[in-house]
């Protein structure tokens, strides 16, 4: 309904493999009924506000096109998954029909029926607080030039571009949509920030475009970056997004205890925000992708940490360490305080402070003013929030939230 609110999301691309009337095999002395409601429920009191998925391990199959008799039995059973996630006050960013790798050329070479598809989705799911993702990585091309399943599109022919259009026309509520992005080596906006050699279409989105945004109804940016732990991280890709209107969420980046531990999972979302993006997607072991096997045998290095096979933990009783919360306690006070600044008059002096910060910081020999970190308190006297702005170095990844 425009509501702003906090992103926080967790990932769960194997919904459908989540038992709901059973507690499953890692619940422990939890005391756990159901594995994906206990989930759920923890997630929304530790303060989550966002639940990520896909429809990995869904028993109903609509690569064909169809919804027929045999499907409905699966759907019926999403239903009750959508509607927890919404009892629990969560938004839903979910992705459409099927994993990536199934879209085929036949279906591809129907809009008819990806139509249908995308009407009956909407109908099925849009009266949740959802978000539509589209699919696993398919902004540009899910990887056309690695082989990943697929040889009937690029970034140049790209179905999913058909499949947005689609469900943007089917849907009355007009519920932000976005394309799970390639990871920020191979794509970004504009390919600003991408790795040399990795420029199909320049690196750059197939939602780019002003008139492409406008007619499939793309409103954010789900990207997959995992910034340095130990550098500086590539200020390009941040400011490729900053360049552009629609805001910015890391929807993806490394999973704790897979390819990285709790300080990972921590700094990466802290960079996320301090880098002026508007959100981030968490994941952990065995409930980004659940009871899946995937990298789980490879030791992996984030560049502070060693991951090793031993020191992967089954982690549903305690999911989130409290150390990846701390971005709740930093970031989202600010951010309820930001949310109510069209209605407080103290905006006004805090955008004049700004201003007269930035020209006091500029230098002759830099073209542009450097960055502000504007921190927003409640005022001790009651009468509303205070602003302090505060000088960062120049290539300071931080951003004033109105640009």
């Amino acid at each position: 309904d425009g509501t702003p609110f906090f992103y926080l999301g967790d990932t769960h691309w194997g919904l459908y493999t989540e038992e709901i009337d059973e507690p499953g095999p890692h619940a422990g002395t939890t005391g756990a009924t159901s594995h994906f409601k206990y989930i759920v429920d923890r997630r929304a009191a530790q303060g989550f506000t966002v639940f990520q998925s896909e429809p990995i391990g869904a028993k109903f199959d609509v690569t064909d096109g169809k919804v027929d008799a045999s499907d409905i039995p699966s759907f019926q059973l999403a239903d009750r998954y959508y509607q927890h996630i919404a009892d629990r006050g969560l938004v839903h960013a979910n992705a459409e029909f099927f994993f990536a790798a199934s879209m085929n050329k036949k279906l591809a070479d129907d809009p008819a029926a990806i139509d249908r598809l995308a009407r009956y989705w909407v109908a099925r799911f849009g009266a949740y607080p959802v978000m539509w993702t589209l699919a696993q990585e398919v902004d540009n091309d899910f990887y056309y030039d690695r082989g990943r399943g697929h040889n009937f599109y690029c970034a140049t022919n790209n179905p999913w571009l058909v499949v947005a259009e689609c469900l943007h026309r089917a849907d009355a509520y007009n519920h932000p949509l976005t394309a799970h992005q390639e990871n920020t080596h191979h794509t970004t906006v504009t390919g600003r920030g991408t790795s040399p050699g990795q420029k199909r279409f320049g690196g750059r989105s197939v939602f780019a475009a002003a008139d492409v945004a406008a007619r499939t109804g793309h409103s954010w940016w789900g990207v997959q970056w995992s910034p340095s732990l130990t550098a500086n991280p590539d200020s390009n890709v941040a400011r490729d997004y900053w360049a552009d209107p629609r805001p910015a969420i890391n929807y993806e980046g490394r999973y704790c205890y897979l390819w990285t531990k709790d300080f990972g999972a921590r700094a990466q979302g802290y960079i996320s925000f301090l880098s002026g993006m508007f959100g981030y997607g968490y994941g952990a072991i065995d409930i980004w992708l659940y009871l899946s096997t995937y990298d789980v045998k490879t030791t992996s290095n984030d560049g502070v940490e060693k991951i090793t096979p031993r020191g992967i933990p089954q982690r549903i009783a305690d999911g989130a360490h409290e150390e990846v919360l701390h971005i709740l306690r930093l970031v989202e006070p600010q951010a309820r305080l930001w949310r109510r600044r069209a209605l407080h008059p103290a905006r006004r002096h805090c955008e004049k402070a700004c201003e007269r910060h930035r020209l006091r910081v500029r230098h002759a020999r830099e073209p542009e003013p450097r960055r502000v970190l504007l921190l927003w308190s409640e005022s001790p006297h009651g009468n509303g929030p205070r602003s302090h702005a505060r000088p960062l170095p120049h290539d300071a990844l931080v951003q004033h939230p109105d640009g």
